[in-house]
């Protein structure tokens, strides 16, 4: 069974059309959706639902999705960043005192893959940071790990596109071998193969 408090950690594991729940075990806790949260309410649920029970999905397509350009989440979709950090902020505050804009930043990155130029080193601490708390939360070392390594190799794949320094300096630095970054490597062989080759002439 996959562990939806590690999910829910950088995605929204369960599908909101098709989800069915005890009417019950909302009204005995008072739980409902977080205003807060705005268009994200249904993350907040799941978060507060599994401290009352086990979530699960059902290995089967139960829903045809449809996207138009008047849909919600197309309409909305310039504040699709601060919506899922302010999600993030509350997930995050089950696991360390105090979540700053940049860990918030940071955050993000990992989780959406999405890569910004210079944060190399940041994001390499804080995925170091995010995975001891998380092995503390979860209690399996081994599922933690795969989970934050799939992560990575997102954000891998994000930075060599980049093609500059600093990008493979965080590919080399996540310890995952992508087609380009092995590309790279032997690219950057040749060359210097090249001017070693040059001065001895």
């Amino acid at each position: 069974m996959k562990r939806f408090d590690l999910l829910l950690i950088s995605e929204n594991p369960m599908a909101h059309p098709t989800t069915m729940l005890r009417l019950n075990v909302l009204r005995s806790h008072s739980i409902s959706y977080r205003p807060d949260l705005l268009l994200h309410r249904g993350l907040g649920l799941w978060r507060d639902l599994m401290k009352f029970g086990n979530l699960e999905n059902l290995n089967a397509p139960l829903l045809h999705y449809r996207l138009s350009p008047t849909s919600v989440s197309m309409i909305h979709r310039q504040t699709f960043e601060l919506r899922y950090k302010a999600f993030y902020k509350i997930i995050l505050q089950d696991l360390f005192s105090e979540v700053s804009d940049l860990t918030l930043d940071l955050h993000y990155q990992l989780a959406s893959g999405n890569y910004k130029s210079g944060s190399y080193k940041a994001l390499n601490k804080y995925r170091y940071e995010l995975s001891q708390k998380l092995k503390l939360m979860i209690g399996d070392s081994a599922l933690v790990k795969k989970y934050l390594k799939g992560k990575s190799q997102n954000l891998v794949s994000q930075s060599l596109k980049d093609s500059s320094s600093d990008g493979i300096k965080f590919a080399l630095s996540s310890h995952i071998l992508d087609i380009r970054l092995i590309r790279y490597i032997f690219g950057l062989k040749r060359l210097r193969h090249k001017q070693s080759s040059l001065k001895d002439v």
